[in-house]
């Protein structure tokens, strides 16, 4: 959930080294989590655009 926030959150690029800076855990416990993370963000993504984006674009 942190993370998610901190997509939102962060101004310019987003990298371990800003999570870290800008969220509650460290550069590396970000790394770590997201090097075994099973989320299917493109999935996640897809459910997002098609509640969104009603219509012909």
């Amino acid at each position: 959930m942190d993370a998610m926030i901190l997509f939102m959150a962060i101004p310019d690029r987003i990298n371990f080294l800003q999570l870290g800076r800008y969220g509650c855990f460290s550069e590396q416990t970000y790394r770590h989590l997201f090097e075994n993370e099973t989320f299917d963000w493109f999935a996640f993504n897809g459910s997002i655009i098609s509640k969104h984006l009603i219509g012909k674009r």
